[in-house]
């Protein structure tokens, strides 16, 4: 198997965000409401661009990666979702990043 150039590859980004809710929510019900929402928000064709994908979730906190040029789309679609299975919810998103470890370090683990 040959892997692509640099120059060939996917670029992504990584999105911190940290969910305001006095209940724990589940990361597959956290999933559906980010790609309903989306749907939604831009339709389908969008998200499929969007190339989502949950890298880590744990309690409150976690990254979610999505295409470099569908940031902004992805950061409105978060910021609308306000109630996930009936329980009041807020998004906030702490900050975006070109790696996981940045991401981790400067987001997450403060």
């Amino acid at each position: 198997m040959k892997i692509l150039p640099s120059s060939l590859r996917f670029k992504r980004r990584y999105i911190a965000f940290e969910l305001v809710c006095d209940e724990k929510i589940d990361e597959k019900d956290l999933i559906d409401t980010i790609w309903s929402t989306g749907i939604f928000l831009v339709g389908a064709y969008k998200m499929s661009l969007c190339n989502i994908r949950m890298i880590d979730y744990k309690g409150k906190r976690g990254i979610i990666s999505c295409a470099r040029e569908e940031v902004d789309t992805l950061r409105a679609i978060l910021t609308i979702i306000d109630k996930i299975n009936d329980k009041k919810v807020a998004v906030n998103i702490l900050g975006v990043g070109g790696s996981i470890k940045k991401v981790n370090k400067k987001y997450i683990r403060t």
